[in-house]
């Protein structure tokens, strides 16, 4: 828990051993979203989509479910 740093460095090890394996690229991209680098964060989404259809609803969900917490989070520490 918290250790998104680390988690990433580790995918990004992972990764040099299984380029393109959607799973990793997918936990990374989790990982930096939650660190707010969206950029890198949809690089990785949008590869996972390109090399494994069957995960779109796992991706989007994932970001949707994000965008939905962020929200209500911003809501609820603004009023």
């Amino acid at each position: 828990l918290g250790r998104r740093e680390e988690a990433i460095s580790a995918y990004d090890r992972a990764l040099a051993y299984k380029p393109g394996d959607p799973v990793l690229l997918y936990g990374r991209g989790n990982a930096l979203s939650i660190l707010k680098r969206y950029d890198e964060a949809i690089r990785d989404c949008e590869a996972v989509l390109a090399r494994d259809i069957l995960a779109r609803p796992l991706v989007i969900g994932s970001w949707n479910q994000r965008q939905r917490f962020t929200k209500s989070f911003t809501t609820a520490s603004s009023g």
